[in-house]
Parts: C-alpha cells; sequence; structure tokens
C-alpha cells in the first residue's frame, strides 16, 4: 500500500524511508525535528458513469449510420452533376437540385426513421419510475376509478 506524506501529501511506494520533502517515514519527523499527524485516508474514488445501454439491434444501428453517409454522399454527388451541368437549360439545373434534395432528404427520412424506432424499442423496456408513498398523483382514487375516501 502507497505511504502518503503527512508534510507534502506526495504519494510514495511502500518500500520509500524518506520524502522528497525532508520527512522520515521510519522516525515520523522532517529534517527539522518536526512531528506530523499520520495523513487522513483518501477519500474512495468517484465512481465510473455507467456505460451506455447496448441496443438489441446492432445492424439496425449500423444501418442508420450507413444512411446518414449515404445522404450525405448523394448531396456531394449531386452537387457535382450540378456544377457540371452548369450551362444545362435552367429547368434542368432546377430539376437536379430537387431531385438532390428529395434523395437527400429520403436517405436522411430513413435512417432518421429506424433511429427512431431502436429509441422506441428501448424506452418500452425500461422500467418505470417508482411513484411516490402515497402511491403517485391518483389523487385519493382505488385502482377501480372511485374514491376510497367516503
Amino acid at each position: 500500500m502507497p505511504k502518503t506524506c503527512p508534510a507534502c501529501r506526495l504519494v510514495h511506494p511502500s518500500t520509500a524511508s524518506r520524502c522528497d520533502c525532508g520527512y522520515d517515514f521510519v522516525s515520523g519527523r522532517d529534517v527539522f525535528g518536526r512531528v506530523y499527524p499520520p495523513p487522513a485516508p483518501l477519500p474512495p474514488p468517484a465512481p465510473l458513469p455507467p456505460l451506455p445501454p447496448r441496443t438489441r439491434f446492432p445492424l439496425a444501428s449500423a444501418l442508420v449510420g450507413i444512411f446518414r453517409v449515404l445522404a450525405v454522399l448523394v448531396g456531394v454527388l449531386y452537387l457535382v452533376v450540378i456544377v457540371l451541368l452548369g450551362d444545362a437549360p435552367a429547368v434542368v439545373l432546377l430539376g437536379k437540385v430537387l431531385e438532390g434534395v428529395l434523395a437527400v432528404a429520403l436517405l436522411f427520412v430513413v435512417g432518421e426513421g429506424l433511429n427512431l424506432g431502436i429509441g422506441i424499442e428501448a424506452n418500452t423496456r425500461r422500467e418505470p419510475p417508482e411513484q411516490g408513498a402515497a402511491g403517485g398523483a391518483g389523487g385519493g382514487e382505488s385502482p377501480e376509478g372511485r374514491s376510497s375516501n367516503r
């Protein structure tokens, strides 16, 4: 177990007999003869944050990412096509712009629809929050819907 110097709070290996500040672990004094009380134990480390829950549908989660990337790639591809068709009539350019916007929107919608389905599935499996000791916000009603306070 590592040793903590009571004078400077520096941590040393358990085999150390003297601290860098001059404190002697054997005699319990520093180079000037001052005696220090033993150091208070260090507080326990803070607990680690919980890991994110694993999805039950890893393929669907991967497809969400794939659809998002595809939407960006299709958008860039349509921009390149529009630039290459720079001398085309305005109707053709407008058609390609609308076609590109619709393709990108469709890919994003499909990806977000999958993401929504995964979120709904995860939410339905979660435990409901605990209600208070009084039974929640029932207002004094019994489970049958009638008031129990008469």
